[in-house]
């Protein structure tokens, strides 16, 4: 029997609080409905944009495209992301 794809698709996403540094992700949604959520929003992360960690920490240093923005780690728990193959 073959493999579920979208149990395997699900399998690869976690919270950027997880990622590694220096790997590239892709986001795959945003959580909640908070001040946190839409101020991601409004700093144009959202589905389909490519990011990466340039420090681990609190507040990480996250590179967006070619600014990089600091965010804590409340506000990293919300983005769900995948590695970028």
């Amino acid at each position: 029997m073959a493999p579920d794809m979208t149990t395997a698709h699900v399998a690869q996403e976690f919270s950027m609080a997880e990622a590694k540094s220096r790997v590239v992700y892709s986001v795959l949604r945003i959580t909640g409905h908070d001040d946190c959520s839409c101020r991601l929003h409004e700093l144009g992360i959202g589905e389909g944009t490519t990011v990466m960690i340039e420090r681990a920490g609190n507040p990480a240093i996250v590179r967006i495209g070619s600014s990089k923005l600091a965010l804590s780690a409340e506000c990293l728990h919300r983005i769900k992301v995948e590695p970028v193959r």
